[in-house]
């Protein structure tokens, strides 16, 4: 969380969010119906344009200084770039390096690969578990299927290939003895 849209890097020490009753921050801050911030989310396909300009009709004459789309914040593009960076990567580096990998799995079996991708998620969210990031880990019986079945999908696909070469083979040929 960083305080305002040009700020980059989420600083813990200066600045954090406070969640409270309406009655008990007006207390613990001497501030009667006040507010400093206010967020708000719009439906997928909202106007946002119009949002903002009955935002500044609305709180214009009690201050209201910056409007700002998540698409604005430094952060927010910092964290997109990144999140697009590993969906490329995710693209790439399985079939070229994880080969012989998802061949050990499908010989293994699903299940021993379910526990091996639920530990390197949680290797990957540690990893980036820094200042900077705080990616929940978050595990369902919904992603254990997506695995499943992205395993069995790619098992399939490499028995097809595996069996598509030996249908090309020349057994006789294969099977003669070389001098």
């Amino acid at each position: 969380v960083v305080r305002d849209a040009a700020a980059f890097i989420p600083d813990d020490r200066g600045f954090g969010i406070l969640y409270a009753p309406d009655g008990l921050a007006e207390t613990l801050f001497g501030m009667e119906e006040a507010v400093n911030d206010a967020v708000v989310s719009a439906a997928a396909g909202s106007d946002l344009d119009d949002l903002k300009r009955r935002a500044e009709d609305l709180l214009g004459p009690f201050g209201l200084t910056v409007k700002a789309d998540r698409k604005e914040q430094l952060s927010c593009q910092f964290l997109d770039s990144e999140i697009n960076g590993l969906r490329d990567t995710a693209a790439v580096v399985p079939p070229i390096f994880l080969a012989g990998v998802l061949s050990t799995l499908r010989v293994l079996g699903i299940p021993p690969g379910l526990l091996l991708g639920r530990w390197l998620a949680r290797v990957t969210v540690d990893t980036y578990a820094t200042d900077l990031f705080r990616i929940p880990y978050v595990v369902s019986f919904e992603s254990d299927l997506q695995a499943a079945g992205l395993v069995a999908i790619f098992a399939a696909l490499a028995g097809l290939a595996g069996a598509r070469k030996l249908g090309k083979l020349d057994m006789v040929e294969a099977l003669k003895a070389r001098e």
